[in-house]
């Protein structure tokens, strides 16, 4: 498995503190837990509203009917969390 990080620049959100970890553990948990042997995670950064901080992997697709429940405890696989400058996108 490979994992990248891309940072631009340093980011930063205001958000919630455990609302934030709560979406950054739910990502990493489902794209490892869906990544198979061989595959990619890659986590992106940017300061522009318009070019939010992304992560990504090559796992399983979203189910559909998941997308906007990031926040929630892990109930699914989902792979694509965005993380604006203002907030958390959610």
């Amino acid at each position: 498995m490979t994992f990248s990080a891309i940072a631009e620049t340093d980011a930063r959100a205001r958000a919630d503190r455990r609302a934030l970890e709560q979406v950054f553990s739910n990502f990493y948990d489902n794209a490892l837990r869906y990544t198979d042997e061989g595959g990619r995670i890659r986590v992106t950064t940017s300061r522009t509203e318009t070019e939010p901080g992304q992560h990504a992997d090559n796992g399983s697709r979203v189910a559909p009917g998941v997308h906007g429940r990031d926040a929630e405890p892990r109930s699914g696989p989902w792979v694509v969390v965005e993380v604006a400058d203002s907030g958390t996108g959610i």
